[in-house]
């Protein structure tokens, strides 16, 4: 059982200590449409939005260092609502993710359980279940997750497919962190992991190495910039693929190496599924538990690819 208490979340036996600072009334959750605050604690602010119970809700969490209100996040909740007519709920715990990774990540887990009472909350006043999580409860989607602090741990701290019924995830910086300065995991924590570009060197993403080490200050704000182009590909990818349903095809493969040497083409019988927006769309066709899934995108703005049609040599393999 989670239970929130104020400034602190108690989980089995390990309790986390809250920023000073962070909110203990929870994060702050906003319905897009107009942007309306909503509060776990308190339905009638979902009875003065515009929620819609007979529609899907998509959660958009942002992660560390990042705010509710980034433009990444807003666009893709535009994107969102051009291809379906969904409720979008944003999350912004920039009070508890502006600060050092380590404390970030003790606070992220209290963002989860405030997250945890809305659902509660909407279950239990609106007999509500159609729910689509985008980071990281029928579907949950895990945008580049990070390795420290959650790799080892208990699975109900880290992601795992036991998260939802269907969880996938987009690794775009999963090299490893010595030598090749990679933060985030390269492991398979869902249901259907996808590695773009193979998992590690985003195309068109490159920056030189001596300088990314300078801007390394401790894994508090300066880490920014070293991690930006490769992990804010994972969002890129999303938002990009709600508005190309047959633009990511990914395979199915065991590694970059054997990707690379064209071992894995073409779909099996089932097809192919799309990284991205539509991949629950594929969860039915398959009947392993976990999968890797191996693709090649775009170097530009237009990271859709209708085709394949050549592959990279990776210098790092996963």
């Amino acid at each position: 059982m989670v239970q929130v208490k104020a400034g602190s979340l108690e989980l089995g036996q390990e309790q986390v200590s809250c920023q000073e600072g962070f909110p203990s009334d929870g994060s702050a959750l906003a319905l897009f449409s107009g942007l309306l605050s909503l509060l776990p604690s308190d339905p009638s602010t979902v009875e003065a939005s515009n929620f819609q119970k007979d529609k899907k809700t998509r959660f958009i969490i942002q992660g560390f260092i990042d705010k509710g209100d980034e433009s990444w996040l807003l666009d893709m909740c535009k994107n969102m609502v051009k291809v379906q007519e969904v409720n979008r709920i944003c999350v912004d715990w920039k009070k508890g993710a502006q600060t050092t990774y380590m404390q970030a990540a003790n606070n992220v887990r209290v963002v989860g359980a405030q997250v945890a009472q809305m659902l509660s909350m909407l279950s239990v006043n609106y007999i509500y279940s159609q729910v689509y999580f985008l980071q990281h409860w029928p579907s949950l989607l895990g945008l580049d997750p990070v390795e420290a602090n959650f790799r080892g741990t208990l699975e109900e701290v880290q992601l795992h497919p036991s998260d939802a019924d269907f969880v996938d995830v987009i690794h775009t910086d999963a090299a490893p962190l010595t030598p090749f300065m990679g933060f985030r995991i390269n492991q398979r924590v869902g249901h259907f992991d996808f590695f773009p570009n193979g998992g590690e060197e985003m195309r068109g993403s490159k920056k030189n190495v001596l300088l990314q080490t300078v801007e390394l200050r401790g894994m508090g704000l300066g880490t920014r910039d070293f991690v930006a182009c490769k992990h804010l590909r994972s969002y890129k990818y999303y938002s990009e693929s709600i508005l190309n349903s047959d633009g990511f095809a990914a395979y199915p493969c065991d590694s970059c190496r054997t990707f690379d040497s064209n071992k894995c083409f073409p779909c099996p019988d089932a097809g192919c599924p799309q990284m991205g927006h539509y991949a629950d769309q594929f969860a039915s066709k398959t009947s392993e538990e976990q999968q890797k899934f191996f693709l090649n995108t775009g170097d530009s703005s237009s990271f859709a690819c209708k085709l394949h049609f050549d592959f990279p040599t990776h210098e790092n393999k996963v």
